[in-house]
């Protein structure tokens, strides 16, 4: 549940689609790119890695707060 809450307060609603449909239905990236009609030149492609960046980032800074307590 706490990985929701990350992903739902770091991520913009395309973003969390286009993970949900990458990870948790296991679509590849030119189908998500169709499904959500994501009109950038890389598709899904740049949107989960995207994706990817900001949860990795706020991962670290979540795990840098845990320990300063």
């Amino acid at each position: 549940s706490e990985l929701f809450e990350l992903v739902r307060a770091t991520l913009s609603p395309l973003e969390q689609d286009a993970v949900w449909l990458r990870c948790h239905e296991g679509l590849p990236v030119d189908v998500i790119t169709r499904r959500l009609e994501i009109s950038e030149s890389t598709g899904a492609r740049a949107v989960l890695q995207r994706a990817r960046r900001k949860l990795k980032t706020a991962l670290a800074e979540r795990e840098r707060r845990e320990a300063m307590e």
